[in-house]
């Protein structure tokens, strides 16, 4: 149950990072969509995930990168 409510909260962070990754670039990860995403994490993890994506932004598989990030970072 545990790993299906996981692998559920993976896909969606996954898609939606995919559909907004050309949004939060533009931004420079410092605008209104980027802040939507990490508006699901604890306040006291918002900048070190958006240093983290920001870092990882130009990697070929930034999609998986960001949500393994993310997914770390959750609650």
């Amino acid at each position: 149950m545990e790993n299906a409510s996981y692998n559920s909260q993976r896909r969606a962070v996954k898609s939606w990072i995919a559909s907004n990754a050309a949004a939060m670039r533009a931004e420079g990860f410092q605008g209104p969509v980027t802040d939507e995403l990490l508006a699901k994490l604890p306040v006291d993890r918002r900048e070190k995930v958006r240093r983290e994506i920001k870092e990882v932004a130009s990697f070929p598989d930034f999609t998986e990168r960001a949500t393994v990030i993310v997914m770390v970072h959750r609650d």
